[in-house]
């Protein structure tokens, strides 16, 4: 009987330091989220719709800004097309993924389907955080 409170002891105690740090984590989100958003209009701010992609990958050169691409569709969006991945942060990933990073993504219309062109027109921008690294 005694084994079983002691157990029981540990197994409350694990769920409830569990608990405190998903909490934690969960605040610190909260407190990140801002900074994200500021990028986010910053990069508004700068750089508009209708924009060659060109002109965007420029102006990311320019400031010696690092972005990747990737064909994807963000938001639920049905259609597929190519964007400029600027990485702005890191999340703490859940237990069984290996990173989660947070990117603004300049999405852009493609004049030709799966090709990238220089002229292709920036559609929108917008924060994602594709998941990757997961089981």
């Amino acid at each position: 009987m005694r084994r079983w409170r002691v157990l029981l002891v540990i197994l409350v105690g694990v769920v409830a330091s569990l608990a405190v740090l998903n909490i934690a984590r969960a605040a610190a989100r909260r407190r990140r989220v801002p900074g994200y958003e500021t990028i986010l209009r910053a990069y508004s701010q700068a750089l508009h719709p209708g924009s060659t992609r060109q002109k965007v990958e420029d102006y990311l050169r320019s400031r010696k800004v690092h972005f990747t691409w990737m064909f994807t569709a963000y938001g639920g969006r049905t259609k597929s097309q190519y964007a400029d991945l600027v990485k702005i942060g890191e999340e703490s990933p859940p237990w069984y993924c290996s990173e989660e990073y947070v990117y603004v993504a300049l999405e852009f219309a493609s004049s030709e389907p799966l090709k990238q062109n220089d002229s292709d027109l920036l559609e929108r921008i917008e924060i994602c955080q594709p998941n990757s690294g997961c089981l």
